[in-house]
């Protein structure tokens, strides 16, 4: 058939047999060459679906490293905070004992001041029964006290 192609257009006269041969060799490279273009092409894509693949599995894995890295500095951070609130509530409860340590000792402090003070007011001042009597004749102080001592009798 090809050889029929080749034969009908040298009797035309367009074409030497050289151009002939020539035009045909190229046609049939390219006959030749479409399939292994097409082979390539077909296994190029597979090839940059792997290189792309193997990108994305690259990027993953540092996101996955990045992100485990995150994760083991906010367990530590999630540690330090409990461990420092464990502090706080044992300081919080030994201020809480404290506090009512010096409740106790203020309010003993306090009953014992104030018995201090009475009892001193209590011996240094006469009865009530002698500051009314004192205080009823004040007056008359300057009287002796002989003579205020008849008016009571």
């Amino acid at each position: 058939m090809l050889a029929d192609i080749i034969s009908n257009i040298q009797e035309s006269g367009m074409f030497s047999l050289e151009s002939v041969l020539t035009i045909a060799i190229e046609f049939l490279a390219l006959l030749l060459i479409i399939p292994a273009i097409k082979a390539a092409i077909a296994s190029q894509p597979h090839k940059l679906t792997q290189a792309r693949s193997q990108a994305q599995i690259e990027s993953l894995e540092n996101e996955l490293k990045t992100t485990h890295q995150n994760y083991l500095e906010q367990q530590q951070k999630i540690q330090h905070l409990l461990s420092e609130k464990a502090a706080l509530h044992q300081e919080g409860f030994r201020l809480h004992e404290e506090l009512q340590q010096q409740r106790v000792e203020l309010s003993e402090e306090f009953r014992t001041s104030t018995f201090e003070q009475l009892q001193t007011l209590l011996t240094n001042y006469p009865s009530i029964h002698q500051m009314s009597y004192s205080l009823v004749f004040f007056p008359l102080f300057a009287m002796n006290e002989q003579s205020i001592t008849a008016i009571i009798e």
